[in-house]
């Protein structure tokens, strides 16, 4: 969270841009409010040990305001976490879903990360210890869980803090990371499911583009298409050896590279898989 963004000569605190503007019927319905009755609550602001000053809530009250050359009534916020002040004021005031939730959770995990890396180089100083950090054993290590001590660390903290699993959290890294930006914002808005986008997101980036250039609907028939085979970079249970090649409908699993899992083993990852699916039906 580290891009600057000025909103009426605002400088918007990164942890508020996480969040999505208001647009549409929305916003033109918020406009003809602030023109019939004023800029009725305050924006907030903060400001850090810099003497920088921030704002950090009353982005479209700015916009708004702004437009229809307003005054901008203000007052600061004095707190020494405006990161989770931020994210708990919006979403006690909008009703995001899971999916709007994984793609701000990435942001916040950026910030976690960021408090814990400093932690552990305090606390190295302060100890004599050196500044490392700890992998997982494979056989303990959960698919798709970071290998970073501090990665995991702010993972859990950022999926907690949004109220989502950590397994929607990382498809929500999936799409930011891997998907084109028309995807990311169909999933800031809430068009797509961050389920069926992840899946999309495994296409190259042209077929990509093209499908979200089509609109949602092109998307979601996309992802089924997709999800029709699921192949993992790893055997689901963790036996270290193989790829396991998880094919639906199809009952079983076809293995590669000459897994030693038992069969009981991957019938269960067959079901997670299964569970996965049920999303794009």
């Amino acid at each position: 969270m580290t891009s600057k963004h000025f909103i009426a000569d605002w400088l918007v605190h990164p942890a508020a841009d996480l969040f999505p503007m208001m647009s549409g019927a929305e916003w033109d319905a918020f406009v003809d409010d602030v023109k019939a009755n004023g800029i009725i609550n305050h924006l907030i602001y903060w400001v850090d040990s810099d003497g920088v000053m921030w704002l950090i809530d009353g982005r479209n009250r700015a916009k708004a305001a702004e437009a229809l050359k307003l005054k901008m009534p203000s007052k600061e916020w004095k707190g020494d976490d405006p990161v989770s002040w931020i994210i708990s004021q919006n979403l006690h005031r909008r009703h995001l879903t899971p999916t709007q939730r994984s793609i701000v959770s990435q942001g916040v995990e950026g910030h976690f990360k960021k408090q814990a890396e400093a932690r552990h180089r305090e606390g190295s100083r302060k100890g004599g210890l050196s500044d490392v950090t700890t992998t997982p054993n494979k056989a303990t290590q959960k698919l798709g869980e970071p290998s970073d001590r501090h990665d995991r660390e702010a993972e859990a903290q950022a999926a907690k803090l949004l109220g989502i699993s950590r397994e929607t959290h990382r498809q929500g890294k999936k799409v930011v990371k891997d998907g084109v930006p028309g995807l990311v914002d169909m999933c800031r808005q809430g068009e797509v499911s961050v389920a069926v986008a992840s899946e999309v997101s495994k296409l190259p980036t042209k077929e990509q583009e093209a499908i979200v250039e089509q609109g949602p609907k092109a998307v979601q028939q996309a992802a089924k298409a997709t999800v029709a085979t699921v192949v993992v970079d790893r055997c689901p249970v963790d036996c270290g050896s193989s790829i396991c090649d998880c094919a639906y409908p199809k009952n079983g699993v076809r293995t590669q590279g000459g897994c030693r899992c038992e069969e009981q083993d991957l019938r269960r990852a067959v079901r997670y898989w299964r569970k996965r699916a049920l999303a794009f039906k």
